[in-house]
């Protein structure tokens, strides 16, 4: 245990130093998210009130994108400490960031009781691209899977000691961080259904009463999201059906039902073309001009990806375990694949977390056989990965 403590500390201090170092200057310019919450952060800080006007809201409309409440807050409270600088509004991201290779590091910890793999996890959430990208861009999202982390590790804790504190306190995490992101406001119930259908022999008997309470909680956002037509606005501009292409299939089809197979099939399409190996280790983050760029999760990833699905769906153990893995996979790829960009990786970050946890059992099974070697070996492909 306290082996394992001290190389999750020195995981954190990289991850950290990943995130903080130089963040005022990389990336090179604020973003127009960036910039319309920094002005919200600081006039709530100042007034009390956003840009508009209106009283500590409960979304802020900004530049009519909407944007949930939490980042921003967050963001007033960090100016309160560090002043107006282009830096302030990415501090939070970056915070966060590094909070949630501890979460990834308990949460496949407490899920799969394996140390070793839980280790190798925060490992690659420390130094994945993704993870430091969007931690340095001061996107909701980290902080919104670190909640969603935290939230089901509390339930898998309930799983195995049957104190109900832990059931309230994570259907209390993941009602909050449904206000982080909006769309984790659509996939958490989803998610939390294929928890408690995975693992329904050991809820039984359920008890509903945490389950009200999360309820309770997301229930002002939904009829915010739901009932307010700006809200809902901001949700179609984004949908797929405004990509130009699809309506070009959509204009040669007569009939409803001909017209709902067609979106049906160009957003399996779009869902399918987010795993492609292309934009997965190559390209998916955009993030520059040239010829040269990279993808969500390191190229020399790859092997080490596919031998941890191997693994996954070949060893028995821990297998409903692995099955909700798997879930939220699959789930977390279907905000990215109803929009109208051809890719989004920003909105499918919590799918590349679990693959980050599927890739370590990859990690883990050269481990277990060539040792010290797949150590150093690993040391060396990630270090010229990360300085590329």
């Amino acid at each position: 245990m306290r082996k394992s403590l001290i190389l999750l500390i020195l995981i954190v201090a990289l991850g950290a130093f990943l995130r903080f170092y130089k963040l005022s200057q990389f990336p090179i310019t604020l973003n127009h998210d960036e910039v319309t919450q920094l002005y919200d952060a600081i006039s709530i800080a100042r007034t009390g009130k956003d840009i508009y006007g209106n009283k500590l809201p409960f979304i802020f409309p900004s530049v009519n994108d909407f944007k949930p409440p939490f980042y921003t807050y967050a963001t007033a409270l960090v100016y309160k400490i560090f002043g107006w600088q282009e830096v302030t509004v990415r501090i939070t991201g970056a915070l966060f960031g590094t909070l949630l290779i501890i979460g990834v590091y308990l949460f496949v910890d407490k899920l799969l009781k394996n140390r070793t793999l839980a280790l190798f996890s925060a490992a690659l959430t420390a130094i994945s691209p993704f993870e430091i990208f969007y931690s340095r861009k001061s996107f909701e999202n980290q902080t919104g899977i670190l909640l969603m982390i935290v939230g089901f590790t509390l339930l898998t804790i309930y799983l195995k000691d049957k104190k109900t504190k832990y059931f309230y306190f994570g259907a209390l995490a993941l009602g909050i961080s449904s206000y982080i992101y909006f769309a984790q406001a659509v996939l958490i119930p989803i998610l939390l259904v294929f928890f408690l259908a995975i693992f329904w022999k050991k809820f039984r008997p359920l008890n509903i009463k945490p389950l009200i309470l999360f309820l309770l909680i997301v229930a002002p956002l939904y009829y915010l999201i739901f009932v307010n037509p700006d809200a809902r606005n901001r949700s179609s501009n984004v949908f797929i059906l405004q990509d130009p292409r699809l309506g070009e299939r959509l204009s040669s089809k007569d009939g409803t039902f001909s017209r709902a197979l067609t979106i049906v099939i160009y957003s399996a399409e779009r869902y399918v073309k987010q795993l492609g190996p292309k934009y997965l280790f190559f390209e998916g983050l955009n993030m520059t001009e040239g010829k040269r760029d990279v993808g969500p999760l390191f190229a020399v990833l790859m092997p080490f990806l596919i031998v941890g699905i191997y693994v996954l769906f070949k060893d028995k153990k821990n297998r409903k375990e692995k099955l909700f893995v798997v879930s939220w996979i699959l789930i977390g790829f279907v905000p990215s694949g109803l929009t109208f960009e051809d890719y989004s990786p920003h909105r499918a970050i919590m799918a590349f977390t679990m693959l980050n946890v599927v890739a370590a059992f990859g990690i883990g099974w050269f481990y277990e056989r060539f040792g010290k070697i797949a150590i150093l070996v690993l040391l060396i492909l990630f270090g010229v990965n990360l300085a590329f």
